[in-house]
């Protein structure tokens, strides 16, 4: 859980509707519970307020004063109405008074009153809150139109706060198609898993084939549309399938009625809802679980019946149909008839797979759905500070080194611990008046401990709070505009009024950290160099040198890339220009009149940036000014030679001997540099290898690291301690 400050362990309260032992709710009353045990076993002082509903029964339990459940404490509060709207004004004033107890608040759940009125009191009390919709928010619910529209105003004001849970990858898609730019982490549900194999499991030799479904009984789950399914197999299929769930409300009535319109009763076996021993009996002696679940954020039914060794048949709508793809731990498909026929014919007679699930898939889940695991990560979310990494919406067919860079620091983010790191878009796209004003509206919507922006887009830094906020400033070059008047506003709008907001810049060279200073008098001390990172899909790709011909790489045709002086240095020398980016009608006529061979692409995507370079001979980049000349890096990783500029950040960037430097603004310089590379092969050789060597100091790990310590620094003190004291003034 990580070492604490205060005197006392992690204070967590969860807010669901319903609590064990009221399990007729599904899963997430199952998840839940286990969750709130496990971090109670780990250290933390959990808590639980719940209702007494129990489906249209009350639980008969004490009711109003904490009782302990597994090293739990719940406390059940009476709800005014039997349905699922648990209506409970008197939870409500419970967390109003004492939720300051508390360092986190966990919700569960959505559409119905108790959670509703909970994140109206959190958001009032600004409490720490983290939110588990546990699928309550996805395309299938939002369906209906009342709800659309509640959670495009009421729902975001309520959740604008909270951290969102997700508990699949399936879940986490659809929550950010709805979340925008809230802070969302993914962790699967805690699931009690058995130690070993206790029951007998496998098909017995001479019985038919047993296919089994459980889980609640109702539309969502897809049942109608499994006994469909089911109905067109051939008649001669040796199955029977037991359906294990509460089949005595209105649509279980119905469900039975469609099963015996259909033929299919006297294969189907009723056993009502099951739990405890006799459901993991069910799993493992079954040879198949059926979920056509038409929405489900996870399935602890799937991960159960892969604990005992049970192959699965889900929809492709399931939370956990990607792990069993992944790991082929039994069969997907799509929500048609045909589809679903097809794979459980396919199920039916794959032996030698179920046998290969049969050992494989226990071992497989309890390595990845430990449930200690998940809580220690959990607990760790908890008090992580938030921090949101925001980006320029990239133009289409660009090649953005900016993100390039980050993309190549983000899988160590992710996998680090003590923070929980977000990418979120800019909106539109940097170009106008309107599309800006629309980033601006966008960075008063956010909500995090630390906010980042990541290049380009200076001017949203002064929209989000300065004492939080690091901006990265990759160049400079935008204040030599010749236009005086976007001069003036770039100056102040993207460079003075940004440095002077946020409390920490950071410069990818320290010649642009020289810049920064010289443009805006910034105590340079405000200033971090952090070195941006060289992508890992450039590789070295060894290419014999065309001496007679060489291919010769230039990237980019703005006027500081040099395209002109480059094309009249190259005048004379054999060789094939390729030029990445847009030339104009200047650029074509300098080529023609040199006569050298050229190819331009004006749009190029990555994989085909990593081929240009692996096709070229050597880099030719003596620009003007750079902020930092990540295609010098980048040629160096593939193993070619790079001819570029002795000024600005090019030599920082280019190390001791990795580069020849020639002076960007004299032709006769840039020809003799291109020469001696081009015929001194053991000159040409040596800057490889100093190249090589070069790179080794901008790895993207390095990279990631120093800006997470630089984000750590800034997220001291962001996680409040609970207010002394205890709830209902009660000891454990």
């Amino acid at each position: 859980m990580g070492k604490r400050s205060s005197l006392h362990p992690l204070r967590i309260l969860h807010i669901i509707p319903a609590y064990k032992p009221a399990f007729c709710y599904g899963g997430t009353t199952f998840s839940v519970s286990r969750l709130a045990e496990k971090q109670a076993e780990l250290g933390a002082e959990v808590w639980v307020f719940t209702t007494t509903a129990n489906g249209a029964e009350d639980l008969q339990v004490p009711v109003g004063r904490p009782v302990e459940i597994e090293g739990v404490r719940v406390v059940y509060f009476r709800r005014w109405t039997g349905d699922h709207g648990h209506f409970c004004p008197s939870l409500w004033w419970a967390l109003w008074r004492q939720g300051k107890y508390f360092e986190v608040v966990h919700v569960h759940s959505w559409w119905n009153w108790v959670v509703l009125g909970a994140m109206l009191v959190c958001r009032w009390r600004r409490f720490r809150t983290v939110f588990s919709p546990h699928g309550m928010l996805g395309a299938y619910t939002l369906r209906s139109r009342w709800r659309w529209v509640f959670q495009r105003t009421i729902g975001r004001w309520l959740l604008a706060h909270a951290r969102w849970h997700a508990t699949s990858r399936f879940e986490y898609e659809e929550l950010r198609a709805i979340a925008f730019d809230a802070p969302l982490f993914c962790l699967p549900n805690v699931a009690p898993l058995p130690d070993g194999e206790i029951w007998p499991t496998g098909k017995r030799e001479g019985s038919p084939a047993r296919l089994l479904f459980l889980s609640r009984i109702d539309p969502k789950k897809g049942l109608d549309f499994l006994l469909e399914v089911l109905a067109g197999l051939d008649a001669r299929s040796d199955w029977e399938m037991t359906i294990a769930g509460d089949a005595d409300a209105e649509y279980g009535r119905q469900i039975r009625a469609l099963a015996f319109e259909k033929g299919l009763d006297r294969r189907l076996h009723w056993v009502g809802w099951t739990e405890g021993e006799a459901k993991w009996r069910l799993l493992a002696q079954a040879d198949l679980l059926v979920l056509p679940s038409r929405n489900e954020n996870f399935a602890v039914v799937v991960l159960e019946a892969l604990s005992v060794g049970t192959a699965v048949v889900v929809s492709d709508q399931v939370g956990l149909a990607d792990y069993v793809q992944e790991h082929d731990l039994g069969w997907c498909a799509p929500l048609h008839v045909m589809a679903w026929r097809r794979v459980i014919k396919e199920a039916l007679e794959d032996k030698a797979k179920h046998q290969r699930i049969r050992k494989m898939a226990p071992t497989l889940a309890r390595r990845d759905f430990d449930g200690a695991a998940i809580v220690r990560r959990c607990l760790s979310v908890y008090q992580s500070p938030i921090v949101q990494v925001i980006f320029r919406k990239p133009i289409s067919g660009g090649h953005y080194s900016i993100e390039r860079s980050f993309g190549a620091m983000w899988p160590h983010w992710v996998k680090g611990e003590g923070m929980l790191v977000q990418k979120v878009m800019a909106c539109a796209y940097s170009c106008g008046l309107w599309p800006r004003l629309r980033i601006v509206a966008q960075m008063r919507r956010l909500r995090a401990d630390v906010f980042h922006v990541s290049g380009d887009i200076h001017f949203a830094a002064l929209f989000l709070p300065g004492s939080r906020t690091v901006l990265t400033i990759h160049d400079c070059g935008f204040v030599r505009h010749a236009n005086p008047l976007k001069r003036f506003l770039l100056k102040w709008l993207w460079l003075r009024w940004p440095v002077s907001h946020c409390r920490q810049i950071v410069a990818v060279s320290e010649a642009t950290k020289a810049d920064i200073v010289r443009h805006t008098g910034c105590d340079p001390a405000k200033i971090t160099v952090i070195p941006s990172a060289v992508p890992p899909h450039f590789q070295p790709k060894p290419k014999p040198f065309a001496t007679q011909c060489p291919r010769i790489l230039h990237i980019g045709s703005a006027p500081n890339k040099n395209l002109l002086r480059h094309i009249e240095a190259l005048e004379g020398i054999p060789c094939v220009l390729h030029i990445v980016g847009n030339i104009g009608p200047e650029e074509r006529r300098m080529l023609k009149r040199c006569a050298i061979a050229f190819e331009c692409t004006p749009n190029i995507d990555d994989t085909d940036m990593v081929r240009a370079y692996e096709k070229c001979d050597l880099l030719l980049f003596a620009s003007t000014f750079e902020g930092f000349g990540m295609p010098i890096l980048e040629a160096q990783m593939i193993g070619r030679p790079v001819v570029t500029s002795c000024i600005s950040s090019m030599p920082e960037v280019a190390g001791p001997e990795g580069a020849c430097l020639v002076n960007p603004f004299c032709v006769v310089s840039i020809r003799q540099g291109l020469l001696r590379v081009i015929h001194d092969a053991a000159y040409r050789e040596r800057l490889i290898q100093k190249g090589f060597e070069n790179t080794r100091k901008y790895r993207a790990e390095e990279a990631a690291a120093a800006y997470a310590a630089l984000y750590q620094g800034f997220a001291k003190g962001t996680f409040s301690k609970a207010s002394a004291g205890l709830p209902f003034g009660s000891e454990k």
